[in-house]
Formats: structure tokens, C-alpha cells, sequence
């Protein structure tokens, strides 16, 4: 299910609306037909039917040490790529599917979307996630540490957390991060707010209080508002690019689609690359529409699961087909 609730919020607008949904056509007339005076009818063209845009697999991982529960970006100068495993180690990647830690045994349930920030003049990456108790942590990461700085707030949650979506704030002065987060006590019930560097130490600023009709599975948060969705979606991205905004939902059956601003929908394909396989029933995936490197022109999505009996991987998938085609060449 999808909802767009607004909220009234002190910030800019930074987001466009999506654009239009590209439509490939292709027509087909029928030949000439004879009756039996003869008589020829005029050809028919067949009605124009939309193709479901396809992204290619490109690259992975390496084998991954066990199953994985959930997997978070940070794009721009961040550049990392975290997933979670069922064990509860974190695991931090650079967009080139090249490990920058091995496996940290931290008891993290769940690892939200990262950014890059300055904290008192030392650019770091701070991933928020979830313990696996319930707890809120943030997770800061830089250079060639062998394990994230495990850092604790004060996130006002009054019950174990359920679920997290995270988001880099485009105007500083207002912050670090957009967090929101659902609890066990509470799942219809979304608090929002914002992580700020207060003197020596970081702080959680309460926003808005967002009520759904369902259940929240996931989110996607940011300065203009809130999309709010319900199972069977199990995963959402925002690519952003040049002003536009484009939002990805993968469903709990491995469905990958596009939702405009209207929520109507587009089925999205993955090819599997040359030697890279996808897995049957992805776990979760993030995305992001600034990827610095070369190999993801348009971007960068990342989806995790198991590719064969017993095999683990995050799956590095190029969007330039929906980012790129819909941008004045200019932008591109």
C-alpha cells in the first residue's frame, strides 16, 4: 500500500515530483483480409504496449559469511554500502562490491540508509540501525576503520523499535539526518525528526507524528513530507538526481517496480550480468541517484539475498535506465 502524507515542516522544498513514466511502443498492423466478395477490409494497427523497464545486474560481492537481513547506502562523497546479517554482524562495503570490514559482531537487527557528515571537522558516515533488543544506535564509519563507532541517542522511543527509514539532509544548517522510525507497541504510527550535532555530542529533534491506515513496513522520509507503505512492500529508495526524484518498491513475492507521484506503478526487470546472478526472492534493497564512481553513471541499487543454495550476495544494479532517460541531455 501506498500513502503520501504531507508534513508541515520549517524546510525547503528539495524535491521534484517524479516525472512521467517512460513507455516504450511498439505497433503492429495485420495484413489484408478478403471476404468472399473479395472485398479488402483496411489494416488494423495494434495498440501500442508498454514494456517494463530493465535494469542490468553489473556487479557483486563476494560471497557473504550467512544470510542477510537488511542492507543500507550512503551515497555522494559517503560512498558505503552496510548490510546486516541474521547473526547480528555489520558489514560495510565501497560501491565497487570491495569489503571495507569484515563482519562485526554488534547485534544489529536492522541498518537504516547512511550519510556523510561533518562532525566537529571530520567528514565521517553515520548509518542509523536497529539492535537487535529493539534499540535505536547510529553506526559512524570512516577511512580504513576496521569497525563503525557505536553511538548512542537519545531517539525518545517508547516501546522497541521496529523500523527505521533515514535520508541526508540537503540544507546543513538544518541538521545531519532525516530519521523516522515505528515501533512493536505502535506500527501504524511514524515518528519523524532530525539528528542535529549538539555542542561535543549528537541529538534526535522530534518532528511530526505520522498515523497510517496499515501497518508500516517501510519509508521513505525527507524535508517535503513522508511516503508511508504497508505489505506487501517490504523495501523502498528514493534516486535522486539533478532535482528529480524517482521511488522504487520491492514487494514481498521479489517485485521490483517504480511508483510515480500519483502511486500508479511500473513493473521493473533485472537481467542477470554476465556473471552475476540475482537472487530468486530478494531480502531487502536500497538505492541511491549519486553513486562517485564511474561503472554507475545513473546511480546505484543494491539488493542482497541468497543467489544459490547456501550462496550470499549483494547485488550491485545499474538504474541509468529510468534516472538517465528521463534527464535533459545536459543533465545526464
Amino acid at each position: 500500500m501506498f500513502k503520501r502524507p504531507r508534513l508541515s515542516t520549517p524546510f525547503a522544498l528539495v524535491n521534484a515530483p517524479c516525472a512521467l513514466a517512460v513507455l516504450f511502443f511498439c505497433a503492429a498492423c495485420s495484413g489484408p483480409e478478403t471476404s468472399g466478395s473479395d472485398q479488402t477490409n483496411p489494416a488494423v494497427s495494434a495498440a501500442p504496449a508498454p514494456q517494463p523497464l530493465s535494469f542490468p545486474a553489473v556487479w557483486n560481492t563476494a560471497a557473504l559469511e550467512g544470510p542477510l537481513t537488511s542492507v543500507g547506502l550512503a551515497g555522494a562523497w559517503g560512498s558505503r554500502i552496510a548490510v546486516t546479517y541474521a547473526s547480528g554482524d555489520l558489514q560495510f562495503f565501497d560501491f565497487d562490491g570491495e569489503r571495507l570490514t569484515d563482519p562485526i559482531p554488534l547485534d544489529v537487527g536492522s541498518i537504516g540508509n547512511g550519510a556523510f557528515v561533518d562532525l566537529s571537522g571530520t567528514g565521517v558516515t553515520v548509518f542509523p540501525g536497529i539492535q537487535t533488543n529493539g534499540d535505536l544506535r547510529l553506526y559512524i564509519h570512516a577511512g580504513d576503520l576496521d569497525s563503525p563507532v557505536v553511538f548512542d541517542v537519545d531517539f525518545s522511543a517508547d516501546a522497541p523499535v521496529l523500523g527505521l527509514c533515514s535520508a541526508a539532509i540537503a540544507a546543513p544548517d538544518f541538521g545531519l539526518m532525516h530519521i523516522a522510525y515505528w515501533t512493536e507497541a505502535d506500527p501504524r504510527r511514524l515518528q519523524t525528526g532530525r539528528l542535529i550535532e549538539s555542542g561535543d555530542t549528537l541529538a534526535f529533534v522530534p518532528e511530526e507524528i505520522i498515523t497510517s491506515d496499515h501497518a508500516v513496513t517501510t519509508c521513505l522520509i525527507n524535508a517535503d513530507g513522508a511516503d508511508i507503505f504497508s505489505d506487501p512492500v517490504r523495501a523502498a529508495s528514493a534516486l535522486e538526481r539533478h532535482g528529480e526524484r524517482f521511488v522504487l518498491t520491492l514487494d514481498s513475492s521479489g517485485n521490483l517496480e517504480e511508483v510515480d507521484a500519483e502511486g500508479d506503478r511500473q513493473s521493473i526487470m533485472v537481467r542477470d550480468g554476465l556473471s552475476v546472478d540475482m537472487p530468486a526472492l530478494p531480502v531487502d534493497m536500497a538505492g541511491t541517484g549519486d553513486a562517485r564512481t564511474g561503472g554507475y553513471p545513473g546511480g546505484l541499487v543494491v539488493m542482497i539475498g541468497e543467489i544459490r543454495q547456501g550462496e550470499f550476495r549483494a547485488i550491485l544494479i545499474d538504474p541509468s535506465a529510468l534516472t538517465l532517460a528521463r534527464l535533459p541531455d545536459g543533465f545526464r
